[in-house]
């Protein structure tokens, strides 16, 4: 007998005690194949999981899936009934189709049930993969009081006609991770429901996309007189031209809540974020974060009873009514720009235009000279340039070092140009030095600098690039220049002036991380000239 028939025969009867690959392809593979190489592959996955056998806890087996589509037609069988520890690993550079062919069963399901515990943990995946054209693209669903936390990466989940994932539970915790998704023409895109259970339910969706859905994702918990808790996290999210983009609801005893962090939720026909509670117990609560919602009928709706709605560091700007409370909701903003001011100019609030770059083609990043540069809370982590944060979704980069403002001619004819090397900062005492070039030979001059921003002001023939009371370093010298010509360098390592190791005295804001300090280069050239150097500003780094 062959080896390969030989292997095959014995699968079913010897299951591994350790973790394997397996593979399928549509094209190319056999279902009276091994399934144990890409040369022996199955021609469907409905035979991978008819084989393929349940790995001990802890473990996994990887089914890898070729590009192509598997279907009614190819003889896939669906739903695809998930067991604990079962990887469905797609090829990344040609997701393959799982295709329902518009019927209305799941695609994949992955439930538990009552006296039949098992265990979902993050062993169990599905990863690029694209599903399409059912009634459920992937179902999850617990009653049995068991853990249900699979992790799901690189879908594509599209024209579901009831919910692109459904995942629901009665006393069971179920938290799916979620991963660069793209969810988009279904009914639902994503829904997560509990009902009587005091265990959690929830997912963490970040860095995905849902687009086109009647309701983008619906996160509801209800129950009594028991209430089922209902916890989701969206982190760099895009939800968008769905008729509702997020509706955080609870009922009888549930409490539902939801964070939005460095979203972007705009272009929806109803609503972008909707927190509402029935009558009950319950609560439904949105916690909503450095984020932007524009460009909907109603950017951030509040209903009645206990709903609330928490926003910092938030636009909600640009919408047809940007947001809409009742008097009684326990709701909150502060350091965000909000159309009307609904909470007034306290706490960091404003109005302004935020000076999107082109919000019409979707471009929601920040124009230079928005009012939401640098508006964040000043406690906040500072945004990646080291500047404070910024308001919204997607921060303003600014150039750490960046020249501004025009030098003055020196007596050679040349211009005097800043420059940097290195990188500011609040903790190491060198690594920073700020110069300038065409110099004159071994004449002296000094760092000038201010933490009160930029300014144009005639000064000394020249201008002076400093706004506000200017500060100066110890004496810089030209070393390096020749006879009497402008060749010469004046420089100074700011980390170690700021810690007072060059004499002086710094600023203490020197050394504070987040500071914008502006800063040009003064120093002596031919009797009655000066040197006077364009002006450098930068911002100190942790």
């Amino acid at each position: 007998m062959k080896l390969a028939a030989f292997t095959a025969a014995l699968i079913g009867s010897i299951s591994p005690a350790f973790a394997g690959d397996w593979y399928v392809d549509a094209q190319n593979g056999n279902d009276a194949n091994s399934g144990l190489s890409t040369a022996d592959a199955w021609k469907t996955i409905s035979r991978a999981f008819a084989v393929v056998p349940t790995p001990p806890v802890g473990q996994f087996e990887a089914i890898h899936i070729a590009s192509g589509t598997y279907d009614a037609a190819l003889g896939e069988t669906y739903p695809l009934t998930m067991r604990p520890g079962l990887q469905l690993l797609g090829d990344p550079n040609g997701r393959p189709i799982l295709d329902g062919g518009q019927q209305t069963f799941p695609l994949v399901r992955m439930w538990t049930q009552t006296g039949v515990p098992s265990n979902f943990d993050a062993n169990t995946v599905l990863r690029d993969l694209v599903l399409q054209r059912a009634g459920i693209g992937i179902w999850t669903a617990s009653n049995s009081g068991v853990v249900v936390t699979p992790v799901f990466e690189g879908l594509e989940i599209r024209e579901m006609s009831s919910y692109g994932i459904l995942t629901g539970s009665d006393s069971s915790t179920v938290h799916l991770t979620l991963n660069d998704l793209l969810i988009e023409h279904n009914s639902v895109g994503l829904f997560s429901g509990v009902i009587g259970s005091t265990q959690g339910e929830g997912f963490s969706l970040t860095n995905s996309i849902v687009r086109h859905n009647d309701i983008g994702v619906e996160v509801n918990a209800t129950g009594a007189p028991i209430g089922g808790h209902s916890k989701c996290q969206f982190d760099g999210v895009r939800v968008e031209f769905n008729g509702l983009g997020v509706h955080v609801r609870s009922s009888g005893a549930g409490i539902s809540e939801v964070e939005l962090t460095n979203c972007i939720v705009v272009d929806n026909v109803d609503a972008g974020v909707v927190v509402v509670a029935d009558i009950g117990t319950g609560t439904a609560t949105a916690d909503i974060r450095r984020s932007t919602v524009s460009r909907n009928r109603i950017g951030v709706y509040v209903g009645d009873f206990a709903a609330g709605v928490t926003l910092s560091e938030t636009i909600s700007f640009g919408n047809l009514e940007d947001l809409r409370l009742p008097v009684s909701s326990p709701s909150s903003a502060a350091y965000c720009n909000l159309g009307g001011l609904p909470f007034g100019s306290g706490n960091g609030n404003f109005v302004a235009d935020p000076l999107f770059v082109a919000p019409a083609t979707g471009d929601y990043s920040l124009s230079p000279g928005s009012p939401c540069i640098d508006a964040g809370n000043p406690a906040s982590p500072l945004d990646p340039d080291c500047s404070r944060r910024d308001v919204g979704a997607i921060p303003f980069a600014q150039v750490n070092g960046a020249i501004y403002c025009t030098a003055k001619t020196n007596s050679c004819g040349s211009l005097p140009a800043i420059s940097s090397v290195g990188s500011p900062s609040a903790s190491a005492t060198s690594g920073f030095v700020i110069s300038t070039s065409n110099a004159k030979a071994g004449k002296t001059g000094l760092l000038l600098y201010s933490v009160q921003g930029r300014a144009a002001t005639p000064f000394q023939g020249g201008f002076l690039c400093l706004a506000g009371t200017i500060k100066r370093s110890p004496p810089l010298v030209d070393t390096t220049g020749t006879g009497t010509n402008c060749d010469g360098v004046l420089g100074v390592d700011m980390n170690a002036f700021a810690h007072g190791l060059l004499g002086g005295t710094p600023l203490p804001a020197l050394t504070v991380a987040g500071t914008r300090v502006d800063c040009q280069i003064w120093g002596r050239d031919t009797v009655g000239n000066v040197l006077l150097s364009d002006g450098l500003e930068y911002f100190v780094c942790p």
